[in-house]
């Protein structure tokens, strides 16, 4: 029975490790360039300096208090793009995202951030109207 508590150690430091291991990818993401998106965007959203991306999958608890929010957002601004990872996996693939819910910030084609889990609306306004970066 001495096995038992190291079984439970060791599942917990890999749970914590596949934790921080999405954390980290997360961090390498900012300052890159973005991919290649005129696929996925409408025409109107194709000349924006700054768009926010939302990754959400249907099957997630968090996705599913947040994606109203997004919803609104989207009724009222055109820089924000709904991408469901279950159906636009590639770009998912593409900007690295591992877990759902997941919002990228691009600014002239280069990610500035990248936010884990469920936001507030007032957090998501607050990055959507901030002044852009100098490049």
């Amino acid at each position: 029975m001495a096995i038992v508590p190291w079984l439970v150690g060791a599942f917990v430091v890999f749970v914590l490790g596949m934790q921080l291991a999405v954390w980290l990818g997360s961090r390498r993401m900012r300052g890159r360039p973005a991919p290649a998106l005129d696929a996925f965007l409408d025409p109107a959203q194709r000349d924006r300096e700054r768009l926010l991306f939302y990754f959400f999958s249907e099957r997630c608890g968090p996705c599913r208090a947040m994606t109203p929010v997004i919803d609104e957002l989207r009724a009222e601004r055109d820089d924000v793009v709904k991408v469901d990872v279950a159906v636009d996996s590639s770009l998912a693939a593409a900007f690295g995202v591992r877990a759902t819910p997941t919002v990228v910030l691009v600014e002239h084609g280069v990610v500035r951030e990248v936010l884990l889990g469920g936001q507030s609306r007032a957090r998501l306004e607050k990055l959507l109207d901030s002044p852009l970066t100098a490049d």
